[in-house]
């Protein structure tokens, strides 16, 4: 993981040196690896339903069409049954 300061604001800058954008504050990453932005669409909509917020996001991937990487910053956290659900769902590979 890289961060870096803009201005008197730290901010994770990287993740297993894939480029992202989060800060550091709040509920922390939540971090994903998704197939498709199909699997992107799910993942908003399972939070919206479960009530969770999304404060800010940000995605990478290592290739054009290759697996992506989102870093979610939520206000508030999941539960561990959200999570599961979460980590149910087609072509997820891991959720954190």
């Amino acid at each position: 993981m890289g961060g870096a300061f803009f201005g008197a604001t730290p901010r994770i800058v990287s993740i297993n040196s894939r480029p992202v954008e989060s800060p550091t504050a709040g509920r922390g990453a939540r971090a994903g690896k998704y197939g498709s932005s199909r699997n992107g669409r799910r993942i908003g909509t399972l939070l919206g339903e479960h009530g969770v917020n999304i404060a800010t996001m940000s995605l990478s991937r290592n290739q054009a069409g290759g697996t992506a990487l989102t870093v979610l910053n939520l206000d508030t956290a999941p539960s561990e049954a959200l999570l599961n659900e979460i980590r149910a769902s087609e072509d997820i590979r891991s959720a954190q």
